[in-house]
């Protein structure tokens, strides 16, 4: 009776010297000598190949990205540097049609984008995938070390959280399912400000955002995941060292472990670039200041910076990547583009041009990466009903879409903030990715 196969991890080798085991693996590259076919077979940890020394008479003719199931003996290598296995059994063997393979080695991440499902075989989003778990791991550590409930928000939702628009309608072939319109979900934050009001306690959402943005950059997806931190009687000093430090936290448990950063290196990934946003300070500007900056460094942007709306990508890359640096933090911009749950400043600021132009201002804040642009956005949150309701009015939203949120504000409120991490941003910045659609296995965009 043969034994279930189980996974084989490249770094429990070593521990494994002159077992017998019963494993399987991919095929990626295919030696032979006489009697004997060297195959390099990649496990289930997709890190470095192992060796894996099969008799023809075993398995005639093996094939490229072909599987296969074995019982053998693991082994040095003849100049004992590296482990090898010497397959005794071939337990199963799927074959993988040379005419059938659609990807090469080397080939540019725009034309695998096109093979979404054989562009799983390459090493590239093999590694990609990893690091996208360990990363998620490392941000729950992180989250549970700072003491954050981790609480589950709906995916289906009654109100536009962002009052933006930007969101998918829920219909069902049941007339009347719901009593009022329903919505994937843009953020899980106004559900979780409920959880934090009741319970006094931090708390945090990991879990996935639908936005329906006509926007076809590498940067954009109608669906990706969402890290939503809330705080009570936190200030936006304290949000923006919250954001800071959860960061360098989750990158630096990255850069501590061994399999990650083997991951980081066959991504050709700078790590001395990484430990930097782990070392460094991040920057911190007013959107009044760095509204200055921009008008006076004579650079050229496609769109010309004016004071009172808000920035494009190309002024926030300049600002992170250019300017400072270094991921920086823009904060208290104009209420009037930012959404209207944001605090509103006793501050009202004036045109930094004519001196004359005022407007209000939020305890609103946005993290700036460098190759990224925007990573993060957060704000304090208008605790003061009335003030709530009169944004919410100049925003055009209806009332009763939001009773729930308001009456958190009528019952026990509290001063309280938090933010929205793109946690595929996040691994693109951490992988290099060129694109959003390298991060997820199945991307979903605007296709207009």
């Amino acid at each position: 009776m043969l034994t279930v196969p189980k996974t084989l991890k490249h770094f429990d080798l070593p521990s494994l010297v002159d077992q017998e085991i019963v494993s399987y693996g991919r095929i990626y590259r295919i030696g032979k000598r006489s009697k004997f076919w060297f195959l390099k077979i990649r496990t289930a940890d997709c890190s470095n190949d192992t060796t894996l020394i099969v008799n023809k008479n075993i398995l005639p003719k093996p094939t490229t990205y072909s599987t296969v199931a074995f019982k053998g003996l693991v082994q040095r290598s003849p100049d004992g540097k590296v482990c090898e296995i010497m397959a005794s059994e071939i337990i199963f063997y799927g074959p993988f049609e040379p005419q059938d393979v659609q990807v090469e080695f080397g080939m540019a991440p725009h034309l695998l984008r096109q093979k979404e499902s054989q562009r799983l075989l390459t090493r590239q989003y093999q590694a990609i995938m990893w690091l996208y778990q360990k990363t998620e791991d490392a941000l729950h550590s992180v989250s549970r070390d700072l003491g954050l409930l981790r609480i589950r928000a709906p995916f289906i939702t009654f109100s536009d959280c962002e009052g933006g628009g930007e969101v998918f309608e829920v219909h069902s072939k049941i007339k009347g399912f719901f009593k009022k319109p329903a919505f994937l979900t843009v953020s899980g934050q106004v559900d979780e400000e409920t959880v934090t009001s009741r319970f006094l306690c931090p708390t945090y959402i990991f879990g996935p955002s639908f936005r329906s943005d006509p926007s076809q950059t590498q940067f954009h997806a109608c669906e990706f995941y969402h890290y939503e931190p809330e705080i009570p009687f936190i200030t936006l000093d304290g949000l923006m060292d919250l954001e800071e430090n959860t960061l360098k936290k989750t990158i630096g448990k990255l850069l501590a472990d061994e399999e990650s950063r083997e991951f980081l290196g066959h991504l050709e990934r700078d790590l001395d670039s990484l430990q930097q946003f782990v070392d460094r300070s991040f920057a911190r500007v007013t959107y009044t200041e760095a509204v200055k900056i921009l008008q006076t460094c004579n650079k050229q942007f496609e769109r010309a910076v004016e004071w009172g709306t808000d920035l494009c990508k190309e002024h926030e890359r300049y600002l992170c990547d250019e300017f400072f640096g270094s991921p920086t933090f823009v904060y208290q911009y104009p209420s009037s583009f930012k959404s209207f749950y944001m605090l509103q400043c006793d501050v009202i600021e004036t045109d930094t041009q004519t001196g004359q132009h005022k407007l209000q201002v939020c305890e609103s804040v946005d993290l700036l990466v460098p190759g990224i642009g925007e990573l993060c956005g957060g704000s304090l949150r208008e605790h003061r009903y009335d003030v709530l309701v009169e944004m919410m009015k100049k925003k055009g939203l209806k009332l009763e879409d939001y009773e729930d949120y308001l009456r958190l504000r009528r019952e026990g409120t509290f001063p309280h903030g938090g933010y929205g991490l793109g946690f595929d941003r996040l691994v693109m910045f951490i992988t290099g990715a060129q694109s959003i659609r390298d991060i997820c296995p199945f991307p979903r965009y605007y296709n207009g």
